[in-house]
């Protein structure tokens, strides 16, 4: 919010990717905010698609969500049917990720045998 005027109508922030990188990658912003994060240009080179004109871009198969964003519209508050909705999401993400991080071990100590 502090920054809204920054970007209202000037196309600055227009969409929201979620990209799936390794986070050993992604640091802290040079001052930036808390929640800045980046990724050094030598690894963006090595971690994406180079083209022969030396333009470089995002693998589509670690694009997981795209949101087209207009900063002059506030987001609104959720209301109680979609905070349980969200909760029951949450519990679901909580157990794939358990499931998949069972799933890893057992592949390792299948290797290590």
């Amino acid at each position: 919010k502090e920054r809204l005027e920054e970007y209202r109508g000037k196309h600055k922030l227009d969409v929201c990717l979620v990209y799936g990188i390794e986070p050993l990658v992604v640091e802290q912003a040079p001052g930036g905010r808390d929640n800045a994060m980046v990724v050094r240009k030598e690894y963006f080179e090595d971690l994406s698609l180079s083209f022969p004109d030396g333009s470089y871009f995002l693998r589509p198969n670690h694009i997981f969500g795209a949101f087209l964003l207009n900063p002059s519209v506030p987001m609104k508050e959720p209301n109680q049917i979609e905070l349980k909705r969200l909760q029951k999401e949450k519990e679901t993400d909580l157990l794939i990720q358990i499931s998949l991080l069972n799933n890893n071990n057992n592949n390792n100590q299948g290797r290590n045998h």
